[in-house]
């Protein structure tokens, strides 16, 4: 199978479905996103990134997981660093920006971090998303998922849980959370969003080692029972796992991933859902914005395509798609966590080192040959 394509038949019967009950649910609760969703495919065709938001409001976070990607961007020491002095994000800020996102058509925000539920402003960052013209989902730990709180997410416009699982072996888990009890909150948060009428599914960091461990298969035959996907993400020399590149997946483990879509609704950022099949989603379908309005690729490529503060979301857009590496056409698997593409090889550890709080400027990772014309 080549390489360029290995997700193109990574929509099984399994995902079709649970796509098309999404779907269904969303032309009911949120007409106009269902609308913006269904004019994405011609959008795409004429060459326009449609992304997705995954915002950091903040980093704020009650753990201290062993594998987080946004280690660098927080404060931990408690100083006064320079970068602390920098402009943040306000709901203000977030209003202007889903206002550009919704004039480019785009229809999904992600709140990310750190832990969302920490955020004391929350409630005013969904409003100031609007979650009339958005499907919002939020990424979390469940420490705080409780039956009374997802009823009030749901109430104020979230649509989905995306809880993180690290380990199926409860005491594994709370090792790599370093919190005891975490464990069970994930699974009481599991049940409490679907309660609420939220969709939840499970987020879970696949290194090369536990891609085969009967651990990671019994997580996936609890998760088909209980009708709950299953989103993979492969582990990435980023953030606390800077510089380790010894357990990353190569294309012998994302094949194997694929084959489970055959059985289980398992995917990843690469898996091409609705039929859209490009491979490597950063900038065409998905950016990430840093606290401080930077506007990174994804989540795991820490390099500033340009903020949100100078310029209009659309012009940063157009500087990140001509880059070749997230240009359309180029169908290439995820680039920062396949360790058999060249990405990881060549520009990752570029974004490794001292840097102004987690991010790397855009000319020291990317020179004038790795741009289009």
């Amino acid at each position: 199978m080549s390489c360029l394509n290995i997700f193109g038949e990574e929509n099984s019967l399994t995902i079709k479905k649970r796509e098309e009950l999404d779907r269904l649910k969303l032309q009911k609760e949120k007409p106009l996103v269902f609308k913006k969703m269904r004019a994405m495919d011609n959008l795409l065709a004429s060459g326009s990134p449609v992304p997705q938001i995954v915002l950091n409001y903040d980093y704020l976070c009650n753990f201290q997981c062993e594998h987080c990607c946004s280690d660098l961007f927080m404060n931990k020491t408690g100083k006064a660093e320079k970068a602390d002095l920098k402009r943040k994000l306000t709901p203000e800020d977030v209003r202007t920006l889903a206002n550009q996102v919704h004039e480019l058509g785009g229809s999904q925000f992600v709140l990310s971090g750190g832990e969302p539920l920490t955020w004391k402003l929350f409630d005013k960052v969904i409003e100031a998303i609007d979650p009339e013209r958005f499907y919002i989902a939020i990424d979390t730990n469940a420490w705080f998922l409780s039956k009374e709180k997802a009823l009030h997410l749901k109430k104020i416009g979230v649509d989905k849980c995306q809880i993180s699982l690290d380990s199926f072996v409860e005491e594994e888990h709370d090792l790599f959370r370093k919190r005891k009890g975490s464990y069970k909150k994930v699974l009481e948060g599991v049940a409490n969003a679907k309660g609420a009428g939220m969709k939840a599914i499970i987020m879970t960091c696949l290194t090369k080692t536990r891609t085969y461990a009967k651990e990671f298969k019994d997580m996936l035959d609890w998760a088909k029972t209980n009708e709950v996907g299953v989103y993979v993400t492969f582990a990435k020399p980023v953030g606390a796992w800077e510089n380790h590149t010894e357990e990353l997946c190569g294309y012998k483990e994302i094949e194997y991933v694929q084959s489970l879509s055959k059985e289980y609704d398992v995917f990843t950022r690469t898996s091409g859902g609705h039929g859209l099949k490009m491979g490597c989603i950063a900038v065409k379908r998905s950016v990430t914005v840093t606290r401080y309005g930077d506007v990174m690729p994804c989540p795991y490529i820490h390099t500033s395509l340009g903020n949100i503060f100078d310029k209009d979301l659309k012009e940063i857009l157009d500087i990140g798609i001509k880059l070749k590496h997230f240009s359309f056409g180029v169908k290439r698997t995820c680039l920062a966590g396949n360790k058999d593409e060249y990405f990881v090889k060549e520009y990752m550890p570029k974004t490794w080192g001292p840097k102004d709080k987690g991010i790397m400027p855009l000319d020291k990772v990317f020179g004038p040959e790795d741009y289009i014309n």
